[in-house]
């Protein structure tokens, strides 16, 4: 995957995943932005916005982190 833009998604100062474009994705059928959560290891690809992929990191981080009170 060719990544020409990055950025971290932050959940209570606590860096949780990335969003990103892919450079090579296909555009007929997907979008190009991904998502990855980094303490599950999802890594999806296909979301039409940066928007989208964010929900989707913080949707893995609800499921498939431990929560505290803070969360």
């Amino acid at each position: 995957m060719t990544e020409s833009y990055k950025r971290f998604v932050y959940k209570a100062g606590q860096v949780i995943g990335e969003t990103g474009k892919d450079s090579e994705a296909s555009l007929g059928g997907g979008g190009n932005w991904y998502a990855k959560h980094f303490s599950s290891g999802i890594d999806h690809l296909g979301f039409a916005t940066r928007k989208e992929a964010i929900l989707e990191v913080e949707f893995a981080h609800e499921i498939y982190s431990p929560h505290t009170k803070d969360d």
